[in-house]
This record gives C-alpha cells, structure tokens and sequence, in this order.
C-alpha cells in the first residue's frame, strides 16, 4: 500500500507539512493570494517493502495587476471574482468594496494588510446570477480611505437540473 506526504515551502522557507503519509494521492492546496515562489514535496512510502521516493514541483505566482489600476479576473466559479490590486504601503489595509449596479448598500470585504511591493488579491463572493456589479479597491490608512475606480463584473445565468441546459452552469 501506498501512502503519500506533501509539504509546500513558500519563497526558499522551510516545508511545512500540508497532509502527512495518507493513502489519499490526490492533493488540492490553495496558496496565499500573493506573488511567491512555492515548491510543493511529495514523499511516497511503500508500507509493503518501506521503499520511499520524493519529488519537488516548483511554481511561481505572478501578480495579474500591471500599473496602478485594479483588475478583475472571473475564477473557475462564475459567481466568484478575483480582485487584483497594485501593491500599498506596509500598515495600509485593504479590501473590496461591491455592490449591485443601481441597487442600495455597498458591501465590503474584510481588510488585510498591504505588503509594500506585493500586490492586493480578494476573491468577490455572494453575488447573484445574471447581475451586473461594480468593485472598487480601496486602501484604509490613518482613518482615511482612498477609494479606486469601479470596474464592472457582469456574473452570468446560473441552471439547476430542472433549468434549461443552453444556460451555462454555476456548480460545475
């Protein structure tokens, strides 16, 4: 039987140990939203004969914002939004705010830290279907907020088993 290890190690640091020895070999790991290098180890041990091998998978995460405007990228779920700002002065917060178009209340996403020369990433969740929104980047410093320009994002019709099947799906 095999038995599978897999540790990351996040710009040359030392591996951390995501899932110790499990005979489960798929593995799914979400890196922070920022730019890094990661390396991800995975040891295999053959419990049968204690045989063992290891291997490495090197990837870099490259910022989507380029100049100083946000971005806005779909993710693999249309009702999900990655907001991609340029980066923001260490002990600046920042976050998202979004709203419906032409509908009442802004809402807002926690604030995070800036990280000096490191981009801003949110996901945008708990949209609607079929509905036109707007999101802003904003930075929060000594109580005051700077606000970036709206940019649009249209989420598409969402279908369930009994929907039409033209649409394009929301949970697929």
């Amino acid at each position: 039987m095999l038995v599978f290890r897999y540790s990351v190690s996040v710009d040359g640091g030392p591996f951390r140990v995501v899932r110790d020895f499990s005979q489960q070999a798929l593995f799914a790991w979400a890196p922070d939203l920022f730019e890094q290098s990661a390396t991800i180890r995975v040891n295999v041990r053959n419990n049968e004969t204690k045989a063992t091998a290891q291997d490495d998978l090197a990837f870099r995460i490259v910022p989507r914002v380029n100049g100083t405007a946000a971005v806005v990228t779909p993710t693999s779920h249309p009702l999900v939004a990655l907001l991609s700002a340029p980066p923001c002065a260490e002990g600046t917060q920042f976050r998202v705010a979004f709203a419906a178009a032409g509908e009442g209340p802004v809402s807002r996403t926690p604030d995070q830290p800036c990280r000096g020369s490191i981009s801003c990433n949110v996901y945008v969740a708990g949209t609607r279907a079929e509905t036109e929104y707007r999101l802003r980047a904003e930075w929060i410093a000594g109580g005051s907020v700077k606000a970036g320009d709206w940019l649009p994002l249209f989420t598409p019709v969402c279908w369930t088993a009994t929907s039409p099947p033209s649409r394009s799906p929301c949970h697929g």
